[in-house]
């Protein structure tokens, strides 16, 4: 089982899935992101990529995220997902716009038209994010963005893609939480970093 860290769900229980190429993200890893972009998620679009059982992107729609796209591929994962939205608190049902797209990540990045605030990625161990799957997901941000990739702490560091770099990385344990903007002024900061 996983929580729902902070924001109007915090508490709630959520259903993983027990799978060798998934790593739910900690309750650690998962309440130290909240805490990055906690003053910059409110109203905002978030995607998230291999969304698996949707503890991340429920977790925006707990911190006050405008809406949230779940993309997954597997049937069992989307499942889960479903039934761990039904388990939100009527105070985010009331105000809950979500989508949900049972397709594979790269193939739903090609056909999406819109732009969002937040692409976070988590994909399976088996699966490398480079360079060019970067340049996939910066088509799809908008001008001020955040791109986050959750990785293994011992995969290769990419500093830059496209007119994206790299502004942070945490490490929590045996993961890496990487956090990409455009090239302008943006920030983010957290405990005075």
């Amino acid at each position: 089982m996983s929580k729902v860290v902070s924001g109007l769900a915090k508490g709630v229980n959520l259903e993983v899935f027990p799978q060798k190429n998934l790593r739910p993200t900690s309750n650690r890893a998962k309440e130290a992101l909240f805490d990055i972009i906690q003053f910059d998620i409110k109203d905002k679009v978030f995607l998230d990529l291999f969304a698996g059982t949707g503890q991340i992107g429920i977790e925006a729609i707990s911190r006050g995220a405008k809406k949230v796209i779940f993309v997954d591929k597997s049937s069992e994962s989307i499942g889960i997902l479903k039934r761990n939205i039904k388990k939100l608190p009527k105070i985010c049902a009331e105000n809950l716009n979500v989508e949900i797209h049972k397709k594979d990540c790269f193939y739903f990045l090609e056909k999406f038209k819109n732009k969002v605030d937040f692409l976070f990625a988590d994909a399976p161990f088996d699966m490398k994010i480079d360079e060019n799957a970067l340049l996939k997901f910066s088509k799809v941000m908008k001008n001020e963005g955040t791109i986050i990739i959750e990785t293994s702490s011992f995969d290769k560091k990419i500093d830059g893609f496209g007119n994206f770099y790299l502004i942070k990385k945490y490490k929590y344990g045996s993961i890496s939480l990487s956090f990409y903007v455009q090239k302008a002024e943006r920030v983010i900061k957290r405990d005075g970093i």
